[in-house]
């Protein structure tokens, strides 16, 4: 991901959920995301985590990492946050729960060479100026 200002790579364990949750939202404020926003995209990430530990192959999963990476994408006069999630346990956007595709403004799932579970996320939030 262009521009990566966070990455954090976890053990496929529920446990790393709540160190996902925490990490992310204080890189989010390091970065000056308004609180308002913050939910959201920490919400739709922690709810993709906890799909991926559910649906990537088991095999993969138990014990093997899981990789996060975000960053602030810039425009004229707005930016927003991509967050890339792999693998994602995902063919398609709507095989997300509903919080991921409604906290969200755009869901991407990239497939890979390899199996369908093993596909890329790509969570991108709303505009934040």
């Amino acid at each position: 991901m262009p521009g990566t200002a966070w990455g954090i790579r976890v053990p496929g364990e529920a446990w790393t959920v709540g160190l996902v949750r925490g990490a992310l939202r204080v890189w989010l404020g390091t970065v000056g995301w308004a609180d308002g926003h913050t939910d959201d995209i920490v919400t739709a990430t922690v709810e993709a985590l906890i799909h991926a530990l559910q649906h990537a192959h088991p095999t993969r999963i138990e014990g093997g990492p899981l990789w996060l990476e975000a960053g602030v994408v810039a425009s004229p006069g707005s930016r927003h946050v991509e967050i890339a999630l792999r693998p994602g346990g995902a063919t398609s956007a709507d095989e997300l729960p509903a919080p991921v595709r409604d906290l969200t403004a755009a869901v991407d799932v990239h497939p890979t060479d390899g199996p369908a579970w093993d596909s890329h996320v790509l969570l991108r939030s709303h505009p934040n100026p």
